[in-house]
Parts: C-alpha cells; structure tokens; sequence
C-alpha cells in the first residue's frame, strides 16, 4: 500500500498508476477521509493542549485556594470531546486502511 502522504502530494501521479494497472478506485473519497481526519487530529490536539493549560491553571487556583469547580467541569466537557475525537479517528483509520487496495 502506498503512503498517505504520498498519494496526498502526488495524486495524478496515483491515478496514472491505478489506471495503467486497470484498479478502479475512488481516490477522491480516500482524499477526503484523509482530509477528514487530518482536521480531526488537529482538533483534538488543539484541546489536548487547551486541558494542559487548564490543569496547569486548576493547580494553581487550587494553592491559591480559589475555587475550580466551573474550571474542571468544563475539562470534563473537553475530555469527552477529545475521546469522541479518538475514537472518530480510530473509525476514519479502518476506513482507510479497508479502501486502499492491497
């Protein structure tokens, strides 16, 4: 199978070589899981990064003795999101990987 990020940047070259050997696939759907998914992963790292920062600030409200309570709800909101993230992600992947012609 060949890479992702080949085929990304190199789609034409992809569709010359599935036609010269005759496969019939739909590169644009693989492209735009790709793309999907690629947006996903940047996502949920943006809102990794966002509960880092907030534990960071919980810890620091906690030694100062003010309340966090709204603070760690609201984390628990943005795991959530981040775990439907993962697992949109782990989906997309099995998409993938059962499109691509061995």
């Amino acid at each position: 199978m060949l890479d992702l990020k080949f085929i990304r940047e190199n789609p034409e070259a992809v569709k010359q070589g599935l036609s010269a050997k005759g496969v019939e696939f739909n590169l644009g759907e693989l492209l735009a899981m790709d793309s999907k998914r690629r947006t996903l992963l940047r996502e949920c790292e943006e809102l990794k990064a966002k509960r880092n920062e907030a534990n960071n600030r919980i810890v620091s409200l906690k030694k100062e003795g003010k309340e966090t309570k709204e603070l760690i709800t609201e984390m628990k909101a943005v795991s959530q999101k981040i775990s439907d993230f993962d697992t949109e992600v782990g989906e997309m992947d099995k998409k993938i990987v059962s499109l691509c012609p061995s």
